[in-house]
């Protein structure tokens, strides 16, 4: 278990690897050849917890802060996406389908990337459009599986029963698309 230490301490024992390390260094002479076991017995804690805290203080500030990389893509407002790019989209997720590929963000927004489609959101803006546009993801054999919402297979079975009653009909009506 980890012991928990109050920042005086943490910063006693940084630099006091730090000091020994120094020491080491230079060629000055020293007690022990392992600084961070000599460190543990002097703090009476064990060589782990010494060893998390030997970098506590750094010669460079920015190396204690966590490095958190910016975003490639910015977020996009839903509502500037057209109609045109939706449709594109949802093309890419039925072609993709069809082949057979396990849809995922990243392999979508891959695909929409190299057909030039003009959607410039990155995977969460991506996310909320699918879910717009009616899928969703599921988990299906430890696998997030894009799947379509119920209502939208619904209205899908709804339009090709109407379109078969009138294609069957006696007097089709013609549909121009």
């Amino acid at each position: 278990m980890a012991q928990l230490l109050c920042e005086p301490m943490k910063r006693a024992i940084a630099s006091a690897v730090t000091n020994l390390r120094i020491a080491i260094s230079t060629g000055a002479a020293v007690i022990e050849d392992q600084p961070l076991e000599f460190i543990a017995k002097l703090f009476r804690l064990h060589v782990n917890t010494v060893r998390q805290y030997s970098t506590y203080l750094s010669a460079e500030p920015s190396a204690n802060k966590v490095k958190r990389g910016q975003r490639a893509v910015p977020n996009v407002s839903l509502s500037t996406v057209d109609t045109s790019t939706r449709m594109e989209i949802r093309n890419i997720l039925y072609d993709m389908r069809r082949k057979g590929c396990h849809i995922t963000l990243a392999t979508l927004l891959k695909e929409i990337r190299t057909r030039g489609t003009t959607f410039e959101g990155g995977r969460s803006s991506l996310h909320k459009l699918v879910r717009e546009l009616g899928f969703r993801y599921q988990l299906d054999d430890g696998r997030r599986v894009l799947k379509m919402n119920a209502d939208v297979i619904q209205k899908k079975r709804n339009f090709k029963r109407e379109y078969m009653a009138d294609e069957n009909s006696l007097s089709p009506s013609q549909v121009v698309f």
